[in-house]
């Protein structure tokens, strides 16, 4: 692994407090996937600043076996559910920085990913199209709610939007829809081709519970 990062600090700018603008480095290239705060044995610990402990300790842990530590983290975006939790950490938190990091600080970005859960929890997006909204976020697009309005990613519930496409593509596809009766997982064709209409946006449970009704699945 190679020397400590070097920090890229512009002429002028006030100098960050817990990360820094930027970093350079050269070197073996080590891509950490996301950490949580569980132990190995997968013991979730207790509380905001002890999961925030056990999570960078974890990204450390995973570095270590490239050779390197706290001073070659380059980059770390932190998801958090609850923004009032995370500022309220305060000194708590600060020192489980220091605990594990040290006095290194990467090039930082601190993302909220509650809204996101709402919205899968309200069935305004589908588990699959949270996955897009997430990527977004991740670029900086703003929060969950504005992606979904902004790229039009909310979910097709309505029934009878839904029960239109059910019925055209069985009066098209009447030895598919026979077929069904025999072989019930045969549906999962059905589903496909709606949600290939609807872009994949089409209510999982909405579609397999209109689907069962018109195929006379029990």
């Amino acid at each position: 692994m190679s020397d400590a990062l070097r920090v890229l600090q512009p002429a002028g700018w006030k100098v960050p407090r817990g990360y820094v603008n930027g970093n350079a480095g050269r070197g073996l290239i080590v891509h950490v996937a996301g950490q949580i705060g569980w132990d190995p044995d997968g013991r979730m610990a207790d509380g905001f600043v002890a999961q925030t402990r056990q999570a960078l300790a974890n990204v450390l842990a995973v570095v270590a076996e490239a050779g390197g530590g706290a001073p070659h983290v380059a980059r770390m975006t932190w998801f958090v559910l609850d923004m009032d939790a995370y500022r309220q950490a305060g000194a708590p938190l600060g020192a489980a920085y220091r605990e594990t990091m040290g006095r290194s600080y990467p090039a930082m970005s601190l993302v909220q990913v509650a809204g996101l859960v709402e919205l899968i929890e309200t069935n305004v997006i589908s588990s699959k199209i949270a996955r897009e909204v997430f990527e977004h976020m991740w670029a900086g697009e703003g929060s969950a709610s504005e992606i979904v309005e902004k790229r039009g990613l909310r979910q097709v519930s309505d029934t009878g939007a839904l029960e239109a496409m059910v019925d055209a593509l069985i009066a098209a596809n009447p030895g598919q829809a026979e077929q069904v009766k025999t072989k019930p997982q045969a549906i999962g064709w059905f589903v496909g081709q709606v949600m290939k209409q609807t872009q994949g946006k089409a209510n999982p449970g909405a579609l397999n519970a209109i689907l069962r009704a018109k195929l006379g699945i029990e």
